[in-house]
């Protein structure tokens, strides 16, 4: 993000605060469609402001973990968005029967928010 040169914007969990070096231990997550991995990593500082934010949890809702798409950067969205126009070009193919039609146009959004 370009909104202020000077400042440099992270995401990540810090894990760790020590303040007598002056560091934080984090670990961000890296998603690429839904794999997604952990990487830990140091940081530096001279003045320290953190704040709050939301994690996307499941809630032990059977098949979210395996078939859902998360939705937290544009990224996201785009994938969604050929996923659902990946299901209405397969909906168009012939000789679907209607069963098979309204399978591939049956979508489930799971959260929301809090």
């Amino acid at each position: 993000r370009e909104i202020n040169n000077k400042v440099r914007y992270l995401e990540a969990a810090a894990t760790e605060i020590d303040p007598e070096t002056n560091t934080i231990s984090c670990i961000s997550i890296e998603c690429e469609g839904n794999v997604c991995e952990t990487k830990d990593f140091e940081v530096n500082y001279d003045r320290l402001l953190f704040s709050v934010g939301a994690q996307t949890t499941t809630f032990g809702t059977p098949g979210v973990e395996e078939y859902c798409n998360y939705l937290k950067q544009v990224g996201d969205a785009q994938q969604i968005k050929n996923a659902i126009v990946n299901c209405f070009e397969s909906a168009g193919l012939p000789n679907l029967t209607e069963d098979e039609i309204r399978k591939e146009l049956t979508f489930v959004i799971v959260g929301a928010g809090p």
